[in-house]
């Protein structure tokens, strides 16, 4: 028994000195990324989204003289994943070892980013040693990060990232935006921001409206906000656009951001045919394909209506927003089943699942990248069977298994948030509050308004939610703390 005692005690202040430690930050990267090293070994050698095969296949055609750069994807996470895999496969001839690479770099990354906001808490919040290990345990042992790290995707990409931003958007409300008179902190903020807009194409909008939205609600400092609002907001409207005309970059078609729309008019079409008129069949037939939408219409992912290629002009969308609205006022109970349908994947109680297949893979050319490179070796289907098969197991243990659902990270968790930081509010002046901003704009413009809900391709939407939840728990513990120190301080001095 004292032996045990005394081993307890070691660990103890083994735990202590890693979090004292000056290097703090590096130590917990190092641990978390060494507690998902086996996991990722065994999902060998990690998995590409379907997108992620169209966006290596752009850059490769550039080989041949076809210059097929499109914003459809952010061409900075078609770079920056083409600058690693594509050197590392010529390096090791071997596509598989230069997916792993870009996996372990990816996880390298992501871990560094966990442990920042360990720290971050630590030292700007008072975050005790226990609630800390807490959180790095949540980080090193929680499957759900290891098996997002695995993937290569735009959205893995982005989502360590936006952590970091999160982290930013605390400070600024954190000190009421005095963090912005230091040089340091505005550039790295401004390097951060940027990163996430240039990553991400909704993201401009969560941050802008994020700041703007301070810069309304929280006093002082005002001026200082409006520098990274109108550096921004040029970055992304005036100096963007122009980059992609000077190099000829195809920009996204408009059909992406009409999701939900296109899904209220397809489900219009499947239920009330014979009150389209044919002026409405015809402005609907240029921007979708009028005649298949009954056979296309999926309640749940709005690829098959939307297609991946823009139709139609300008005008043209115009007139169909028209028809949309004329129809929606005929038939609104039509147009509020197709919303819900569309998103119920997000309220769902099925497993949430990152993808560990790449059986999906219609991007994929072998022209320049074999079929053999999207099929594991046989000893790490094995392995990776196991890890699927374990993840499934906790899933399937009651009450624990609502942890891996779409409804906890898509629902419980951020509505959840909302209450908490609304409940602490008075702990601190409400300026914490404003933090629930960012959130709900990330739920609602990267989930609810995505093309898909709750299919493995359609997790991946999930990834800043999923990520950015245990800095919001810090955030919300700390609030708790703070909030139990102080009603201790009053009771004292009643007494």
């Amino acid at each position: 028994m004292k032996a045990m005692k005394k081993k307890q005690h070691e660990f103890s202040k083994a735990i202590d000195r890693i979090f004292n430690s000056r290097h703090r930050t590096l130590w917990l990267a190092l641990i978390i990324f060494l507690c998902w090293l086996p996991v990722l070994i065994m999902l060998f050698p990690g998995t590409l989204a379907n997108d992620t095969w169209g966006q290596l296949n752009q850059v490769m055609n550039l080989k041949d003289g076809a210059w097929t750069i499109s914003a459809h994807h952010p061409v900075f996470d078609t770079s920056f994943m083409s600058i690693i895999i594509l050197p590392a496969a010529h390096i090791f001839n071997n596509w598989q070892l230069a997916f792993f690479v870009y996996v372990l770099i990816q996880a390298i990354f992501t871990s560094l980013v966990f442990a920042y906001s360990i720290s971050y808490f630590k030292d700007k919040f008072k975050q005790n040693n226990r609630t800390s290990f807490i959180f790095l345990l949540i980080f090193c042992f929680f499957p759900v990060f290891v098996m997002s790290v695995q993937n290569i995707s735009k959205d893995a990409l982005f989502s360590w990232l936006y952590v970091l931003f999160t982290i930013q958007f605390i400070e600024i409300l954190r000190t009421k935006g005095e963090a912005l008179k230091r040089m340091q902190f505005l550039g790295a903020f401004l390097l951060v921001c940027i990163l996430c807009i240039l990553a991400k194409k909704a993201a401009v909008y969560v941050i802008l409206v994020s700041l703007v939205v301070v810069l309304l609600f929280q006093k002082g400092n005002r001026a200082r906000l409006l520098i990274p609002i109108s550096v921004l907001a040029i970055f992304n409207f005036a100096f963007l656009p122009a980059v992609r005309y000077t190099f000829n970059i195809e920009p996204s078609g408009t059909q992406e951001m009409l999701s939900v729309p296109f899904q209220q008019t397809a489900r219009f079409v499947k239920e009330h045919e014979s009150e389209v008129t044919t002026e409405e069949k015809e402005i609907i037939g240029k921007v979708l394909e009028y005649e298949k939408l009954p056979v296309l219409y999926d309640p749940t992912d709005a690829d098959p209506v939307k297609g991946y290629e823009p139709r139609g002009e300008k005008n043209d969308y115009k007139e169909y927003l028209k028809v949309w609205i004329a129809q929606g006022l005929r038939h609104p109970e039509t147009y509020l089943a197709a919303t819900a349908d569309h998103l119920s994947g997000w309220f769902s109680f099925n497993l949430y699942q990152p993808s560990i297949s790449m059986a999906h893979h219609s991007q994929q050319n072998d022209y320049y990248i074999p079929e053999s490179a999207t099929e594991r070796p046989a000893v790490f289907n094995t392995t990776a069977d196991i890890v699927d098969n374990i993840y499934k197991f906790i899933y399937h243990i009651p009450l624990i298994g609502v942890i891996f659902t779409f409804a906890f990270f898509a629902t419980i968790i951020p509505y959840s948030f909302v209450i908490i930081f609304f409940k602490y509010r008075k702990a601190n002046g409400c300026k914490y509050l404003l933090v629930i901003v960012p959130l709900l704009l990330s739920l609602f413009i990267g989930c609810y308004l995505a093309p898909v809900s709750a299919n493995l391709e359609g997790a991946r939407y999930l990834f800043p939610i999923v990520y950015s939840t245990p800095t919001l728990a810090m955030l919300a513990t700390s609030l708790y703390h703070s909030s139990k120190v102080r009603k201790v301080q009053n009771s004292d001095g009643a007494s």
